[in-house]
């Protein structure tokens, strides 16, 4: 009689997403980085302004007007990321700053 499978979650957890090995912040950000560079001045003249999201692990690229939106692409084509984020013509995908007036914990956008 073979033992029986531990209660609660079946099967084995995704792979990949999690996993240290293969999911490195400063590796998304720099094949990121690379994909979106590779294609900036086409972007900044066709998309200023929008979101660009970029699979790192096929370098497949969405565009959208919104995260959310690019994201939705994203998941259409059954994309599971890891993702990099950025908007056109901007450093990032959002900016942040203190209030020098106010609340010091409040964020603006």
């Amino acid at each position: 009689m073979s033992p029986r499978p531990p209660a609660g979650r079946r099967g084995k957890a995704r792979t990949g997403v999690a996993d240290s090995a293969t999911f490195n912040p400063l590796q998304i950000a720099s094949v990121g980085r690379r994909v979106y560079e590779r294609h900036r001045i086409a972007f900044e003249r066709r998309h200023r302004g929008q979101y660009v999201l970029i699979d790192t692990r096929t370098e497949k690229v969405f565009i959208a007007y919104s995260p959310e939106a690019a994201h939705r692409q994203a998941q259409a084509q059954k994309m599971e990321g890891p993702f990099y984020l950025v908007r056109v013509g901007e450093r990032a995908a959002f900016r942040s700053r203190r209030l020098s007036n106010g609340d010091p914990a409040r964020v603006a956008r």
